[in-house]
């Protein structure tokens, strides 16, 4: 079997390492819609770093549930993204906020269930009205 990987993509070469605790500028690489196991809808992020420094280009994954105890976490993604609170009562088609920038609070949640630690968002900032 040949395999071929797209070797423009950087990221593909660098080790793969935690980003550390702090506050960051990322570009929405990736965004898709999933099912959870829950059978609740999900937004699903892959989220580059473009400050500049060490982990410029790192990546952070984040898995949001669309519940209504879970909503208040797409609204400040959404918000994070430049949208408005009129656009988003309107509804936004979530492959909208693919390349667009958002800034986040990272931590490192502690390894469990057999999985290692790694960054994850906090919480996404956005100007308050």
């Amino acid at each position: 079997m040949l395999i071929k990987v797209d070797t423009t993509d950087e990221s593909l070469f660098k080790a793969k390492k935690k980003i550390a605790p702090g506050e960051y500028v990322f570009v929405v690489a990736k965004v898709e819609s999933k099912t959870s196991g829950k059978g609740n809808a999900m937004v699903c992020l892959e989220l580059r770093c473009q400050d500049e420094g060490e982990f410029k280009g790192d990546a952070v994954y984040d898995n949001i549930p669309v519940t209504k105890k879970t909503e208040w976490r797409v609204v400040h993604l959404l918000l994070s993204a430049g949208f408005t609170k009129d656009e988003i009562s309107q509804g936004v088609d979530i492959s909208d906020i693919k390349d667009r920038y958002v800034r986040a609070n990272i931590t490192i949640e502690p390894a469990k269930g057999g999985y290692k630690e790694r960054s994850i968002v906090e919480s996404y900032i956005f100007p308050e009205a």
